[in-house]
């Protein structure tokens, strides 16, 4: 740990009448950005936000998938994910010849709105999803309206 004195400080810590500057790799309290802990509090806003059992359940299993495919890729942080992992994760979703576009669109559905909370909440500085297009629903069929 390093304390230093400056103007303007990162972390700041009141000490008397000047500010300390305490620099740490982890937010104070040790959290880091786990990919287990933070997808259980994504759940959990999830919740709160009044979202349907079964969608959190969903979104919990496609991000425990997510989780299980970084760690073959031995990342356990989730500020070490960049676009070329989320790319290489997405490409191996849509080789699947045997899932349909909307299913395979519903497994990268729940990663795109983990980094869109993380950054929305400044846990993040930088989203690694931006960018990417969900598929959309054009190909569908539509089912024969009963008369």
């Amino acid at each position: 740990m390093v304390v230093q004195i400056t103007p303007k400080p990162l972390l700041l810590k009141r000490k008397t009448n000047y500010l300390v500057e305490i620099r740490r790799e982890t937010p104070p309290g040790g959290r880091g950005m786990e990919a287990a802990t933070i997808i259980t509090e994504y759940q959990n806003h999830l919740k709160a936000l009044g979202y349907a059992d079964a969608t959190v359940e969903n979104y919990r299993r496609h991000l425990n998938n997510f989780k299980d495919y970084l760690a073959t890729e031995k990342i356990t942080d989730l500020r070490k994910v960049t676009k070329d992992i989320i790319k290489h994760f997405q490409e191996e979703i849509m080789a699947d010849k045997n899932t349909a576009m909307e299913t395979k669109a519903l497994k990268l559905r729940p990663v795109k709105r983990l980094f869109e909370y993380l950054t929305d909440n400044n846990q993040l500085l930088i989203n690694p999803t931006e960018g990417f297009k969900e598929t959309c629903r054009q190909n569908r069929k539509m089912l024969p309206v009963l008369t």
